[in-house]
């Protein structure tokens, strides 16, 4: 039986998903837009940035979003500066799908679900 050709997605085509997918689920989702000319986040910072408020505080949790296709690969500088977040504990993430993004979206619900319940019981 021939094989079906599997159709090639653009990175941006990723994006807009994801950006969707954050947005249904209430997140607010920023693109970075980092080693652009004129921006002043650092080269290899991740692309994206999804807010997600703990409601009854000031706070938000932030996921650190690297979009990439399927065989998209990081540049040397994103390996580079992924590895300075790691170093402060922080885990940016690479999503290659919408299906990825939103396991990542039900996680951070979760966690605000769990935090939004400890607020509560100590007020």
């Amino acid at each position: 039986m021939p094989r079906r050709p599997t159709r090639t997605v653009s990175e941006a085509q990723i994006e807009q998903q994801v950006r969707e997918v954050f947005a249904r689920r209430g997140y607010l989702s920023v693109k970075t837009e980092a080693g652009k000319s004129g921006h002043r986040l650092p080269v290899g910072f991740p692309d994206g940035l999804a807010f997600l408020p703990v409601r009854g505080t000031r706070f938000a949790l932030v996921a650190l979003v690297e979009l990439k296709t399927r065989s998209g690969k990081l540049s040397p500088d994103q390996v580079k500066y992924h590895a300075l977040l790691r170093s402060h504990a922080l885990q940016p993430l690479i999503i290659r799908d919408a299906e990825s993004a939103d396991a990542l979206a039900a996680e951070g619900r979760e966690l605000r679900r769990r935090i939004e319940a400890l607020l509560q019981e100590n007020p």
